[in-house]
């Protein structure tokens, strides 16, 4: 199998994959805890609601630091090495 017929086969299990996806939206859901840890009173809702958010931006930030890093140093590593002619 070459690869245009992996490529083209990759594709159409994701494209099925999200149909699949936007159809059943149970499928979809957010974590449970997101559900079952809002409290029922109004008062801490806003506030439960907030740590979640920022608990998310937090993991994200990390993320893109680390790729960020990763990804700045195997640049610099790679154009020092073209520098030298190693490549």
């Amino acid at each position: 199998m070459n690869s245009r017929q992996t490529s083209t086969r990759h594709f159409f299990f994701a494209a099925a994959l999200l149909v699949a996806v936007l159809l059943v939206p149970s499928l979809a859901d957010a974590c449970p805890g997101c559900k079952e840890n809002l409290p029922d009173g109004a008062s801490d809702t806003a506030t439960v609601a907030q740590g979640y958010a920022w608990a998310i931006y937090l993991m994200l930030g990390v993320m893109i630091t680390l790729l960020g890093t990763m990804g700045g140093a195997a640049f610099f590593i790679l154009r020092k090495a073209a520098k030298r002619g190693q490549l």
